[in-house]
């Protein structure tokens, strides 16, 4: 049914859609979603905030060269698909890159007019339909552009359906994060002498992000605009994500062969910038110790919060005098310049008191994480050479050697007799850091040689310890958390 104008009625469009809802293709479309949907994870979004959909954009447009364009035709004639889905199966790629994610739904604007009378009438009817890529370290761009092919080719057969009842399905919850719209514009329009330039002002309100995919027909230039939520989005955050987005796709298609994982997302001035420009930190570091750093603040903030670990509270001078009763017991039992002290502990207080009191008895900490395997913690152990041990009872063998149990009644005692006051004669030394620590190697540059006698008692050190060893023929075993 057209007017007199030789456009179609609006009444009837409305008309053909409310029919649509009470046919069999409907309950078939609804049914093709319902399991499409059925496992689909939930939205995944370049964003850093949260916030509802919004008309307030921020938009950034980019223009492929000619050069990039042909790549994407000859990609999308490889694929039997067109140029402009290359974006999404690039949308897919750069999401992956980003935010680790392999299993992805992407939006995917089209237009609804599935009719004779719907693409004679001026009236909106476009949709966006749900579109699940898969994105492995080994999945070429060629694969995700077939993917992207035959995904959309497949949702396009019931894009009827609408966005609105998928979601509706879903509890309300969004069904992706960025989605593309694939837009066929001209440039100029005449009418008679008058010309006039074609813009789009809006889309409307837009939930997280839209990459618009223009192309002029008979010209060889597409532009890509992302349109995002202005709540969710700042300029610079986007602009960044522009630009490495379309260094993604015009690496995409430049070499479709090769594994999206092995795309380099910065440009090299991006590159240049994350290596050298933000880690041209150097600065004077003052001639000074961590722990003269830590009790210049106790003496500044004594009855300030230092430590807050589940239920217990430390102040600094609390903490402080808890490090110090330590480290003078350690100093006794010789820890000190150049030796090292490991800590297997559970992330507690104690923890945090052991690191502290190591280091104002002028040792370095090596941390050994409580949930290693019992051979890992046995091979550390035997390459670190440490004079002392921190650990808690763990119910085998009993404490000796260069063990010290942190939650024994002895050590306990032995901590009640010990001075509060800062060490203040013993060279100080910086910590290891975790990661070295843990390696094999770790502080074979840092230790001295050990006694020979020191040397012999390290079985019995690590049977304390681990619970066994290959000496006793015993498999090895970690203390239990307490």
């Amino acid at each position: 049914m057209t007017t007199g104008t030789g456009f179609g009625s609006l009444a009837a469009a409305w008309a053909e859609q409310s029919r649509y809802r009470e046919m069999p293709e409907f309950a078939r479309d609804r049914a093709y979603w319902s399991e499409y949907l059925r496992e689909a994870p939930g939205a995944v979004s370049l964003a850093t905030r949260t916030a509802p959909a919004s008309a307030k954009l921020l938009r950034i447009a980019g223009e492929l060269a000619p050069a990039t364009v042909g790549q994407m035709r000859e990609t999308a004639r490889r694929v039997r698909s067109i140029p402009q889905l290359t974006v999404l199966a690039a949308t897919a790629a750069y999401l992956n890159r980003i935010t680790g994610e392999s299993d992805l739904t992407l939006g995917f604007s089209v237009t609804g007019r599935t009719s004779p009378l719907l693409r004679n009438t001026p009236c909106a009817v476009a949709n966006v339909l749900p579109v699940r890529l898969a994105v492995r370290p080994g999945t070429t761009g060629l694969e995700l552009a077939r993917q992207a092919a035959e995904q959309a080719r497949r949702g396009l057969r019931h894009q009827r359906y609408r966005y609105e009842d998928m979601r509706a399905g879903r509890a309300g919850e969004p069904l992706f994060g960025p989605h593309v719209n694939i837009l066929h514009t001209v440039s100029d329009l005449r009418f008679g002498a008058a010309v006039a330039t074609v813009r789009d002002l809006a889309f409307g309100p837009v939930e997280d992000l839209v990459i618009a995919v223009r192309e002029e027909p008979g010209r060889q230039r597409v532009h890509v605009e992302l349109n995002a939520n202005a709540q969710r989005y700042d300029h610079d955050g986007l602009a960044g994500h522009q630009r490495r987005f379309l260094h993604m796709l015009r690496s995409l298609v430049a070499e479709p062969d090769r594994p999206v994982g092995e795309v380099d997302i910065l440009d090299p001035a991006e590159r240049h910038r994350v290596l050298y420009g933000w880690n041209a930190t150097t600065r004077e570091a003052p001639a000074t110790t961590l722990p003269d750093l830590f009790e210049t603040q106790v003496a500044r903030t004594p009855s300030a919060t230092a430590l807050v670990f589940e239920a217990t509270e430390l102040s600094y001078a609390q903490l402080n005098a808890r490090a110090n009763r330590l480290a003078h017991h350690l100093i006794g039992l010789g820890a000190g310049p150049e030796r090292a002290v490991a800590l297997v502990l559970p992330r507690s207080v104690d923890l945090v008191v052991a690191m502290l009191a190591v280091l104002k008895a002028g040792a370095v900490y090596v941390p050994l994480a409580t949930d290693q395997p019992a051979g890992r913690i046995e091979l550390l152990l035997r390459d670190v050479d440490p004079v002392l041990v921190l650990t808690t009872a763990d119910g085998h063998g009993t404490p000796g050697g260069g063990v010290l149990r942190l939650d024994d009644p002895r050590t306990h005692a032995a901590l009640c007799r010990c001075p509060t006051a800062n060490p203040t004669d013993r060279d100080r030394r910086a910590p290891l850091t975790p990661s070295s620590a843990e390696s094999p190697r770790g502080l074979r540059g840092r230790r001295r040689r050990r006694p020979a006698a020191r040397r012999a008692d390290r079985g019995l050190l690590l049977r304390h310890v681990v619970g066994g060893s290959a000496a006793d023929g015993r498999r090895p075993r970690t203390a239990p958390d307490q």
